[in-house]
């Protein structure tokens, strides 16, 4: 959402700037199921389900900034826009797993934690952080007719200090903590809040028809 102003204009260009307000959200998942049946002579046909789940979640809230410009040449006309918006991101991992064994002949039993998301790892963890976020941009235009105009634009977005399900597994395993856990240390997996960068590109294909 953004507010457009006119800084300068001629029959060959003109450059807008931009005011506003932005937000992103950005959220993802990872899960992870292990189904193993048991062929020891003590406990043939047991099975064992584990279940993980990692979950990320991300909401930025920003003013923005912005500057547009386009360029006429002809039927050719290039923009391109520069945009920063600044302000606080909103992280949140969620971690969860459980442990299902059915043995033959008696009822499942649950129990909490999986392989990867264990009690000493799993809950809900969330942080603010402030950044900033730019994005360039440009847009080619091709003026078929006085009346319709093709283009084809390319975008880049950065956003810093993010959170993604597959950076936050700790891949070190206490197998002792496995359910049914046993007391032992050291107690691992633990939870480490892992941050990344991520870059968005896109393309743009439009066609314009003015009356």
């Amino acid at each position: 959402l953004a507010l457009r102003g006119t800084l300068c204009a001629d029959c060959g260009r003109h450059a807008d700037f931009l005011v506003g307000y932005r937000y992103l959200h950005f959220g993802e998942s990872l899960e992870m199921n292990e189904s193993l049946t048991s062929l020891d002579p003590f406990t043939r046909g047991t099975n064992i389900q584990m279940n993980d789940r990692f979950a990320t979640r991300n909401d930025f809230n920003g003013a923005l900034l912005g500057l547009e410009t386009e360029w006429m040449f002809g039927p050719l006309s290039l923009q391109l826009f520069g945009k920063l918006a600044a302000g606080n991101l909103r992280r949140e991992v969620v971690i969860n797993g459980n442990t299902v064994i059915t043995s033959p002949g008696a009822a499942p039993l649950t129990y909490p934690g999986g392989l990867l998301a264990l009690p000493s790892n799993s809950g809900t963890f969330s942080s603010n952080h402030f950044v900033c976020m730019p994005e360039l941009g440009l847009t080619a235009g091709w003026q078929i007719t006085p009346g319709i105009r093709a283009t084809l634009g390319y975008s880049l977005l950065w956003l810093t200090d993010l959170v993604r399900p597959g950076d936050q597994i700790d891949r070190t395993v206490n197998p002792n903590l496995l359910p049914p856990a046993l007391p032992s240390s050291p107690i691992r997996p633990l939870f480490t809040l892992r941050e990344t960068d991520f870059w968005a590109q896109g393309i743009r294909v439009g066609l314009e028809f003015r009356f």
